[in-house]
């Protein structure tokens, strides 16, 4: 990252006012000011009220000046540099300030590969002040100044005490004031002082994704820095455990059991690394889970080295799994276990863990929601499947066949889209599919009778305009990345009989013979979600462009074109819309393919969308019930989906 603040002799301020810091910057990484001013810098906890610079960073500032910033319980009133190198030319360094140490410049070496060095080339110091040591500049740990600046022009403090060290006097020079015979206040030695400040930044860098890797180093440094410290253990063993890193965890618990035999929290951390804790269990299944969303995105940052997303994901649900075995009534637990499977692409799993979950904790609300969904949108009797040959033949040839005939091609429309046409969004990498399922080019279909009567049509968008009359309008925040104005089916129940009808007798079985490919039995089809939507030429009227969270999905048009202008779905590989030509008509494709509403621009119009998923455990290809079976649950997984099937 480059800031240059433009012409000689001119520069630009960043300010931050007094609300956060600047910068911070991560392994590897380099920033480079020129001609910039940093003021009103401010970190609380931690180091470095303008810039924390993380181990491995690179930080080469030009004609800048560093002003007003603070560290507030922190080191480095303007800068903290672990194990980074740092060089100055022509920079100012005015009233900053930090708690601790270095009230301007606090540098810590990490490691003996991680040095930290700092060159100068005309600096100034003005009026910098720190509580514990060095008002301009404290090293810690053999990190380097050079040149040395004078002790007129720079105050400057070394922390030189071994790592390691029990509390005492600090090398820096905190000693009792004159006359008085102990300290007025708490006096930690310099290991004690890194361990304390690299902990606490710790702790903030984990509250930022991609920065679990340099929290760890900065760990590490804490744990040697002062091996009989509770607080660095702790937080260091935390995060070992939560990140699977168990041989790590054994040989740090014993190295502070060693330092510190007597301590109070050593039995609860040997029974947190004996999986005996069901709240860590937990903590450890979330933070498994978030690498494993981490790892559908090729360009993410991980904290943990798994061979295969499988991998990770059996680590996390394992972890939830142990979890429940020790609090089985736990309905956060069994939500999120849910969730994790459902977004693994495990829907066969996850339906039975959701299940499991509302009769172990029929209070959770989340449960509850799921539970009223699949009760809404109980998956389709056996009996569909052979609907499907009944009423559309072989279906339609899998992709790359030859374009079909019979029964089936006098029902739909196929339209290839070209190459490229699917989308990325990497939360839904393992609900969708793409050119693996669906071939480089995949097909939109659009039905050529209506799947659904046009009375029924004119009854379903009556009810949602009487929802809304009595509800205070149609909701807009369901969908929070690409928010439509709609209402779910779930809130309509007057509709559910007459639409599970549909889906049973004519809507799954197209969408099966349209992609056997995906889906080879409609019985095995499941609702995710399903919702009326209005597009209002005077309002929202149109959608961005977009994937969708399914495997396929479909639009069925509730009322006819003529009723506005514009409109459709609009596929930004085809770079047209494509419309049903009547109510009742279905326009279905695959949920990954890149769409959007096409704006209309008179009247209004109405669809009911379907995102549908394939009841199986897509990631694993395992048979259901494994995860119920690890989790110790006493219901048969048949009997939790007895009213489905």
């Amino acid at each position: 990252v480059e800031a240059d603040g433009g012409a000689e002799g001119r520069r630009a301020v960043l300010d931050a006012g007094g609300a956060s810091r600047l910068f911070v910057v991560g392994a590897n990484a380099t920033l480079t000011l020129r001609r910039v001013t940093l003021r009103g810098g401010r970190s609380l906890l931690s180091g470095g009220g303008a810039l924390l610079l993380l181990p491995g960073a690179t930080l080469d500032a030009s004609e800048c000046a560093f002003e007003a910033n603070r560290a507030v319980l922190g080191s480095g009133g303007a800068i903290a540099s672990r194990g980074a190198t740092v060089r100055l030319h022509k920079v100012r360094f005015a009233d900053n300030e930090a708690t601790l140490r270095g009230g301007a410049l606090c540098q810590t070496c990490t490691s003996e590969a991680m040095r930290a060095t700092t060159t100068l080339e005309e600096v100034d110091w003005h009026a910098n002040r720190a509580g514990r040591g060095g008002d301009d500049v404290m090293l810690c740990a053999g990190a380097a100044l050079i040149p040395r600046p004078s002790s007129a022009a720079c105050s400057l403090a070394e922390s030189t005490e071994p790592a390691g060290s029990r509390a005492g006097a600090d090398s820096a020079g905190e000693e009792p004031p004159d006359g008085l015979s102990a300290p007025t206040r708490l006096v930690l030695s310099g290991g004690s002082m890194s361990a304390l400040e690299c902990s606490n930044e710790a702790l903030e860098l984990l509250e930022r994704k991609g920065l679990e890797r340099d929290a760890l180093r900065l760990l590490q440094h804490a744990s040697a820095a002062d091996p009989s410290s509770p607080n660095a253990f702790s937080f260091h063993l935390n995060f070992l455990y939560t990140h699977a890193k168990d041989s790590e965890a054994a040989a740090l618990l014993e190295a502070f059991a060693a330092a510190v035999p007597d301590h109070p929290s050593l039995p609860a951390s040997r029974a947190m690394l004996a999986d005996a804790s069901a709240p860590m269990l937990h903590q450890r299944g979330q933070t498994l889970n978030g690498q494993v969303a981490r790892m559908r995105d090729p360009g993410a940052p991980l904290a943990v080295d798994f061979a295969s997303r499988l991998q990770a994901q059996d680590a996390a649900t394992s972890a939830f799994a142990q979890a429940l075995r020790l609090s089985p009534a736990s309905g956060d637990v069994w939500n999120d276990l849910g969730t994790s499977l459902f977004f693994a692409g495990e829907l066969a799993e996850s339906s039975l863990v959701y299940a499991a979950g509302v009769q172990r904790a029929p209070s959770h609300a989340a449960l509850r929601d799921e539970a009223k969904r699949a009760a809404a949108f109980p998956l389709a009797p056996r009996s569909a499947d052979q609907i499907t040959v009944d009423l559309f033949g072989g279906g339609a040839p899998r992709s790359g066949g030859a374009p079909g005939g019979g029964t089936f091609a006098s029902e739909f429309t196929a339209i290839p889209l070209p190459e490229g046409s699917y989308g990325s969004r990497p939360e839904s990498v393992d609900l969708q599919a793409g050119a693996e399922t669906f071939g480089e080019r995949p097909r939109v279909f659009v039905s050529q009778r209506p799947l659904l009567p046009k009375p029924t049509c004119e009854r379903y968008i009556a009810a949602a305009e009487a929802w809304a009359a009595r509800s205070g309008g149609w909701t807009t925040a369901r969908h929070h990345s690409v928010a439509t104005t709609d209402i779910p089916l779930t809130s309509l129940d007057e509709l559910l009989p007459s639409f599970n009808e549909a889906l049973r007798t004519l809507l799954l079985p197209a969408l099966s013979a349209c992609y056997p490919e995906a889906a080879p039995l409609a019985s095995s089809l499941r609702v995710l979600d399903c919702f009326l939507v209005r597009y209002d030429a005077t309002k929202q009227a149109s959608l961005p462009t977009h994937t969708d969270q399914s495997l396929l999905s479909f639009t069925i048009a509730l009322n006819d074109p003529g009723e506005y202008d514009g409109g459709g779905t609009w596929f930004r590989g085809l770079g047209r819309a494509v419309d049903a030509p009547a109510a009742g008509h279905a326009v279905l494709f695959p949920g990954k393919v890149e769409h959007g509403g096409h704006p209309i621009t008179r009247g209004v119009r109405y669809i009911i969308v379907l995102f549908m998923g394939y009841e199986t455990n897509r990631l694993s290809q395992r048979p259901a019930g494994y995860a119920l079976e690890a989790a110790g649950d006493s219901f048969p997984a048949g009997s939790l989906l007895k009213e489905e099937l």
